[in-house]
């Protein structure tokens, strides 16, 4: 029998000794996943997605309350403009009354001094009452209007409610050169004519409640 040449033997050796290499490269492989396993997360992660996840729902709550916070002041903010905008309503619509009431006396005296009494109370109610009223009343609906826009423009019973709004400023204007005419002296109105515009005062006041409070709810 003829034995295998030097060269032939070294190539085997070679490639057996390569084949338990791969071998215990592969058990070591195993045996590490193995350990990995078996063994359990490891603490210091564990600690640091606990702590990731905390932190996430931290901010979600934060998130949430601080939204909670803002929409509170809206509405605290809308609830306390509405009622500037009712309380500026009612001391308008005193003072305009209050004013052209006076005015209906005033056509009645003849006295002077019981006439500059009447005057000075006719621009004690136009000044007081009737002016601020008028302004706060008007800011604060400009206000109300500005925290919904979307809705407001939109709104039929506001375009309503703003005609019979200019007539009532047009009413006020007229008031307050009447009540001009007769701090100076210079009165020339007629009773029934102070009259018809406390009625239209009045009528146009109705009205303006009328389209706000029903209007809003059967004309959206």
């Amino acid at each position: 029998m003829r034995s295998k040449p030097p060269a032939t033997r070294a190539a085997n050796f070679s490639a057996c000794a390569e084949s338990d290499l791969e071998r215990n490269r592969q058990r070591t492989v195993i045996a590490e996943n193995s350990s990995m396993a078996l063994s359990g997360p490891n603490p210091k992660e564990s600690r640091a997605s606990e702590m990731g996840q905390g932190n996430v729902r931290l901010l979600s709550l934060a998130d949430q309350h601080s939204s909670g916070r803002l929409a509170a002041r809206n509405s605290s903010m809308v609830a306390w403009t509405l009622v500037g905008h009712v309380f500026g309503l009612v001391l308008w619509m005193a003072g305009l009354l209050m004013t052209t009431a006076v005015l209906v006396q005033y056509s009645q005296e003849t006295s002077p001094k019981v006439r500059r009494t009447l005057a000075r109370m006719g621009r004690i109610c136009l000044r007081g009452l009737a002016d601020p009223g008028a302004f706060l009343t008007l800011f604060a609906g400009i206000i109300l209007v500005a925290t919904n826009r979307a809705y407001y423009v939109h709104a039929r019973w506001l375009h309503i409610k703003l005609v019979f709004v200019a007539v009532l400023i047009g009413a006020h204007g007229i008031v307050a050169m009447s009540n001009k005419s007769l701090v100076s002296g210079r009165a020339n109105f007629q009773r029934s004519d102070a009259k018809l515009l406390f009625g239209v005062i009045l009528f146009v006041f109705l009205l303006i409640l009328i389209s706000t409070l029903p209007g809003e709810v059967f004309l959206k």
